[in-house]
């Protein structure tokens, strides 16, 4: 996953496309990995959740809303819960969502 995901951070930037990170508690969970991190455009929102979905967060709807993106690419980890409750919200308010097989993960195997 991390490979794939740095190639898809690589990418963004010269097609244009707006990245917006989030991350479930870092202070306790710690904070995207720096070969991640390192890889997204310089331009990139962090945005610190504290529920499952991407989208609970104010902060994160207003910046997706002002990207007039209605399709959005996820990607990242725990996907029975973070991944499937963020694309759940998203395709919820209207988006299509897109999510990369190759860049999820979780930490059981058969999930």
């Amino acid at each position: 996953m991390n490979l794939n995901t740095c190639l898809l951070a690589r990418t963004a930037d010269p097609l244009g496309l707006p990245v917006l990170r989030t991350e479930q508690h870092p202070r306790g969970l710690g904070a995207t990995r720096p070969t991640v991190a390192e890889a997204l455009p310089a331009a990139t929102r962090a945005f610190t959740k504290m529920s499952f979905s991407g989208c609970d967060g104010s902060d994160f709807d207003a910046a997706l809303a002002s990207s007039g993106r209605r399709q959005v690419g996820l990607i990242g980890m725990e996907a029975p819960i973070c991944v499937l409750q963020t694309a759940l919200d998203l395709r919820l308010s209207g988006h299509q969502v897109l999510v990369v097989e190759d860049a999820i993960c979780s930490r059981r195997l058969e999930n």
